[in-house]
């Protein structure tokens, strides 16, 4: 990779990933500059990886060359990649994650076939970086995949993570991501139905966003052109809500301590059997977040003090300790030589758990070879929000319902 790609591999402080929140909160942009690169985390790796599985992947569908359908075909393809080391690919890599990218290639690919019908030159474009500056200095941004024809322009963008489902619909990434290729290509083809997707396979979430060209230039002039202004100038007012849980800012964002702390004196001198129905569902539904709050505070002031920095009222103090071995087999030959059987300082050999049996086996073999043998207890009722797509579990007054007393 060349200095120049380097450079367009690096995000844009407009980012389209981050838009949700910049557009949400405009100020939190220039806020977020004062805490700088918050790193890379495992998950965003592992996804780094995964990505550039699905480029190899649709790329040998779209130029019609051998498909990799081996792990050892995988590695060997992502360890020439730039985007990260081959230690990472050992890291990150699992045959789970081969079959996910396989059905995000063949779905985009059977969406390229279509397209084909329509128009013979119509192109399938892979990873290819759009320009949205038309809309806010500097944003740009790279599309997983664009199909563009005369009859309509698709955008795809695959998620590895299974933390949170990702909707489509009116998807401000997926919008950012579509105006750019909008611009990019409507000189040479004549579309104006938009369909954005998300595949998002370790969630079973394909989801998709249907627009059309003309709204999507309205809502880019009308909303976003005006609001990527302001948080660039560091205007607007500060908004709390679901993008804060990845804003660098966190952590000592004022709103959002008022807002948590608000919520906690609103209620904190009420007995529980006193509040509405409606007061426990807020609070329920808020103290996820404040508890993650609580943490990544807690977290910051931690390092913080490790680098150095004091906070009056608080100290380091050594945790709790924990002992480790420092040579196993010359404590074993030791005990064994003082009269200890071996079978009284070993443990038994422990069959390693599905998660990481499932890694080791491919999904489909592990069903062929021991599916049967895998019990699926239900799992212990918990509190979601009526939104989430989990079927809800019959409750206590159901279960009686059907009985004839």
């Amino acid at each position: 990779m060349n200095s120049n790609e380097t450079n367009i591999k690096t995000h844009a402080l407009l980012s389209p990933s981050a838009s949700k929140r910049w557009l949400s909160c405009t100020p939190s942009l220039r806020l977020s500059e004062l805490f700088g690169d918050t790193g890379t985390s495992d998950a965003a790796l592992e996804g780094t990886v995964a990505h550039a599985l699905c480029a190899i992947l649709l790329t040998a569908m779209r130029e019609k060359e051998p498909i990799i359908g081996a792990d050892t075909d995988a590695v060997e393809a992502l360890k020439k990649s730039d985007e990260f080391t081959p230690a990472d690919v050992d890291t990150y890599y699992c045959p789970e994650m081969l079959e996910y990218c396989t059905g995000y290639a063949a779905f985009v690919y059977s969406e390229y076939q279509k397209a084909l019908k329509t128009t013979p030159d119509a192109v399938l474009m892979i990873e290819t970086m759009i320009d949205v500056s038309m809309y806010g200095n500097g944003m740009r941004g790279t599309t997983d995949a664009a199909i563009v024809s005369d009859f309509g322009l698709a955008i795809f963008d695959f998620k590895y993570g299974k933390g949170v489902k990702v909707e489509a619909t009116e998807n401000t990434q997926m919008m950012i991501y579509a105006l750019g290729n909008i611009a990019k290509y409507e000189m040479f083809y004549t579309f104006e139905d938009v369909t954005m997707h998300i595949y998002q396979p370790r969630m079973g979430n394909c989801s998709t966003y249907a627009s059309t060209v003309t709204d999507l230039k309205k809502w880019g002039g009308d909303y976003l052109k005006p609001r990527a202004e302001a948080a660039m100038q560091g205007e607007g007012e500060y908004e709390c809500g679901d993008w804060c849980r990845f804003c660098p800012a966190r952590t000592r964002c004022k709103k959002i301590a008022s807002t948590y702390y608000n919520v906690f004196n609103a209620y904190s001198g009420k007995e529980i059997p006193t509040l509405t129905d409606a007061e426990l569902v807020e609070v329920v539904r808020m103290s996820k977040d404040v508890m993650k709050w609580y943490d990544a505070v807690s977290a910051y002031v931690l390092q913080q003090m490790k680098d150095g920095q004091p906070f009056d009222g608080l100290k380091l103090v050594e945790g709790r300790s924990s002992r480790t071995y420092s040579d196993e087999d010359a404590i074993a030959e030791i005990l064994i030589e003082n009269g200890y059987n071996a079978d009284d300082i070993y443990k038994e050999r422990k069959l390693k758990g599905i998660t990481d049996l499932q890694k080791l086996l491919k999904k489909k073999v592990m069903d062929e070879l021991i599916g049967g043998l895998i019990i699926k207890s239900p799992g212990a009722p918990t509190i979601a929000d009526v939104g989430d797509n989990r079927k809800a579990v019959n409750d206590a007054k159901n279960d009686f319902e059907d009985l004839n007393i």
